[in-house]
């Protein structure tokens, strides 16, 4: 009904209690000398000695070495001498504490009185999910096993862009199994019979799942109502913060040679949230590699820009309220580029401004900090 291992672990229990309360445990050797515990180290080995020993540190008797005598003796009255404990352990010092200890373990599993549960619970630890499945749908350690699942640690499955997936692609029955109450170990725990195999599946109750889905082009709408139902939705909005605290620049608290990144990134969302909405923010992500000039301007070349051409859909002078005059600059109008064409006055064309964006990767590094601090109106 129980292995070694919650025996010993037992065993050990019993005797830090009782050196706690100060009657460290004693045991008789073969020669009826009398072996005293000491401790039981961080390791769970015992440290014993002979009573009148004046050694400071003997060393420990490992359960690993316990456990050999334990599955080659019945008893302790098959040891007649202590060859049969050398042979057995495989080690010369300290063969008259191990018989000694031994014995104290075989006297003690006399009166042990095992918690099935918790034998349950350990037994359940070693085995592999399929194992623990098939347990639980034969019935057996359903209790201990509603435990261990309470008490497991948890399991994370995250599922990107769950808003562009097919949901009963994606979850199939199991839509209804991953409702709390509806968990195993749960008062209306419930399962599935798989499709091929045939075999019984529920979802534990330490499974946790997080959907991840980006707002901005409002596909969030089409997720299905038994979904929605399911998930908590929390709001991520970009944290500035992170790029002082955690960001590649956390030394100097996000500033780069007097460009505070953070104001950056915040002055950029202000501007958008004004031009468009909350949802279309970009994310601190951009600034946290950022080390250098270098860095920030390919941030720049590479995602904020592109980003801003698709959300304003090449409406440079949008654009250049979110950017400023340092990255946007305007060309100057040339006159007479059309045909002639009677009916159409092409002077009111001639003028319109036409915008374009820098090329920032080739910009001075003095050039790119001017634009920066035009775009934060730091005059």
């Amino acid at each position: 009904k129980y292995s070694f291992d919650d025996l010993y672990y037992a065993f050990i229990d019993s005797i830090r209690a009782a050196i706690e309360h100060e009657a460290p445990p004693e045991y008789k050797s073969l020669k009826n000398r009398s072996i005293v515990i000491k401790e039981v180290n961080n390791n769970d080995s015992i440290i014993a000695c002979a009573k009148d020993s004046i050694t400071k540190t003997p060393a420990p008797l490992t359960k690993e070495n316990l456990q050999k005598l334990y599955d080659k003796f019945k008893s302790i009255e098959e040891i007649k001498d202590l060859q049969q404990i050398k042979d057995t352990v495989q080690i010369i010092p300290r063969i008259t504490e191990f018989y000694a200890v031994f014995r104290g373990l075989k006297s003690f599993e006399k009166s042990y009185s095992p918690d099935i549960e918790t034998i349950e619970t350990n037994e359940i630890e070693n085995l592999d999910d399929g194992e623990i499945q098939k347990k639980f749908n034969a019935g057996v350690y359903n209790e201990a096993i509603k435990n261990f699942g309470n008490k497991a640690d948890p399991v994370v499955l995250i599922i990107d862009e769950i808003n562009r997936g097919n949901v009963s692609q994606i979850f199939g029955e199991l839509i209804t199994l991953i409702e709390d109450d509806k968990r195993q170990g749960k008062d209306e725990a419930l399962k599935v019979t798989l499709s091929y195999s045939k075999e019984k599946l529920g979802v534990p109750p330490n499974l946790y799942i997080i959907g991840t889905m980006n707002t901005a082009d409002r596909s969030v709408e089409a997720l299905d109502a038994a979904l929605r139902r399911r998930f908590s939705f929390e709001e991520m909005s970009p944290n500035s913060e992170l790029i002082s605290a955690e960001g590649k620049l956390k030394e100097s608290q996000g500033v780069l040679e007097g460009i505070s990144l953070p104001d950056l990134l915040d002055t950029i969302n202000q501007r958008i949230e004004k031009l468009l909405d909350k949802d279309h923010k970009i994310g601190h992500s951009y600034f946290m590699p950022v080390e250098s000039f270098e860095d920030l301007k390919l941030a720049f070349e590479n995602k904020i820009v592109p980003l801003l051409q698709e959300y304003f859909f090449g409406d440079y002078g949008k654009i250049g309220l979110v950017l400023g005059e340092g990255f946007v600059e305007t060309q100057a109008p040339v006159k007479n580029i059309f045909a002639d064409f009677a009916d159409y006055d092409a002077d009111e064309f001639s003028e319109r401004s036409i915008y374009k964006i820098r090329a920032i990767a080739k910009m001075e590094d003095e050039d790119f900090k001017n634009a920066i601090n035009l775009l934060l109106n730091n005059k």
